[in-house]
């Protein structure tokens, strides 16, 4: 049962606290209703109606009911508006095409843009509208500056103030919040990002625009390099220094000491460890195998 149906059946009838609180509570999640619960606004129903002259609650009637017709309207052109938006973002035009200066590009900007984690059709046409220019030239530090991510830094002597951009676009400002806000939903390190940042203090909308221009630089890059989002591209094993063998340190036994050099060693083959942090003898690079790249070999 849609809303204005409830008000069609009840809105005549003084009975309208029979309504169950079941099918109130099914009504309410069917269409994503959270700022109400079923409880509420059975008892706004339940509650006595006031002592009006006569005709006054058929004129409210009647004029809640006008303003259901422009409800639906209103509903019907945002569904069209959605459907050709849709319409226009897969047609064959937006595609990767050949390019008379280079060869063929493998993914085309709206392509990257809609494999970004919460880029909607409505955020990447807002992205493409507003700000084409900047992602034409990949200009990252424009885009973040017309949308509002860049702070304001002032400076005056001993005095240093960060405040928030208010000189921007709006469009651009609302579509990086969103953004944002649906990153943080299903990307674990735009969520990690934005853990970051509310754990520093700031607040919720300067960690979202915190996490909105990690997002901007990401998409810059990602236009640079002609590459769509990867979740998994930073989730290479880095060397485990705790797995190189190496002797213990002279002032502190019970730590043991890893230097740049033992891992470049250990990298190259060596099987050999040093005992201190100080830079090799030149009588100890000579056990280097020939394939190790090192400035004191070459002068040998």
């Amino acid at each position: 049962m849609r809303p204005e149906k409830l008000f069609g059946r009840y809105a005549r009838s003084p009975k309208g606290h029979r309504l169950r609180r079941t099918r109130l509570a099914q009504l309410l999640r069917t269409h994503r209703i959270r700022r109400h619960t079923a409880d509420s606004v059975l008892a706004v129903l339940r509650t006595p109606a006031l002592t009006v002259a006569p005709g006054t609650v058929a004129a409210a009637q009647r004029h809640i009911g006008l303003l259901l017709e422009q409800v639906r309207l209103l509903h019907r052109q945002r569904q069209e508006c959605e459907r050709r938006l849709a319409t226009l973002l897969t047609r064959a035009e937006l595609a990767a095409v050949p390019s008379a200066e280079g060869p063929r590009r493998e993914h085309s900007d709206l392509e990257i843009l809609l494999s970004l984690p919460g880029a909607g059709n409505l955020v990447v046409a807002t992205l493409l509208a507003e700000a084409g220019e900047a992602l034409t030239d990949r200009d990252y530090t424009t885009l973040r500056t017309r949308s509002g991510v860049a702070p304001v830094t002032r400076r005056s002597g001993k005095k240093l103030t960060v405040l928030m951009r208010y000189a921007c676009n709006e469009y651009l400002r609302n579509a990086c919040h969103h953004w944002a806000q649906g990153a943080i939903r299903w990307d674990p390190r735009s969520a990690q990002h934005y853990a970051r940042l509310r754990a520093k203090g700031h607040r919720h909308g300067r960690a979202l625009r915190g996490v909105a221009d990690r997002l901007e630089a990401m998409l810059i890059a990602m236009l640079r390099t002609d590459t769509l989002y990867d979740p998994t591209r930073h989730e290479a094993p880095r060397v485990d220094r705790s797995l190189i063998p190496c002797a213990p340190c002279p002032k502190h036994s019970k730590t043991p000491l890893v230097s740049t050099w033992e891992v470049r060693w250990k990298i190259a083959g060596m099987t050999d460890t040093v005992t201190h942090r100080r830079r090799p003898s030149l009588s100890s690079l000579t056990r280097l195998p020939s394939s190790f790249p090192s400035r004191h070999s070459r002068s040998l």
